[in-house]
């Protein structure tokens, strides 16, 4: 295995932790009554995020490396995860620092966030 596939494989599994973190963070807190953020939503949010961006960036070198086993991502898929989880973080981002938020947006964090990983596994 070359630095480069390592390099891959670990933020791999670093990005499925940080949104199964993210979800569970969200599932966690619809059992509140009353709905906030979730103390560790955003970073775990940006991380993936984060991880994301670098699994775009490592995946052309590695096609370039052995196609068959590290074909091109679909761009538009991505395009619409970013969107979701851009989406997620502006929502928590506006009601970080809020005592509650109203049901409906954090609904919609949890409906993104879900939406998020299904076109992960199924697109």
């Amino acid at each position: 295995m070359t630095p480069l596939e390592v390099t891959h494989t670990v933020v791999v599994a670093l990005h499925v932790i940080f949104v199964i973190l993210l979800i569970a963070l969200l599932v966690n807190g619809l059992r509140k009554p009353m709905k906030s953020v979730p103390k560790g939503l955003t970073h775990a949010g940006w991380s993936a995020l984060a991880a994301g961006v670098v699994l775009l960036g490592i995946n052309h070198p590695l096609n370039s490396h052995n196609p068959e086993k590290y074909p091109l991502y679909d761009n538009a898929k991505f395009g619409i995860k970013f969107l979701f989880l851009a989406v997620i973080l502006a929502i928590a981002v506006k009601n970080s620092k809020k005592e509650s938020m109203n049901v409906t947006a954090y609904l919609w964090m949890v409906a993104l966030a879900i939406g998020n990983l299904i076109i992960a596994v199924t697109w």
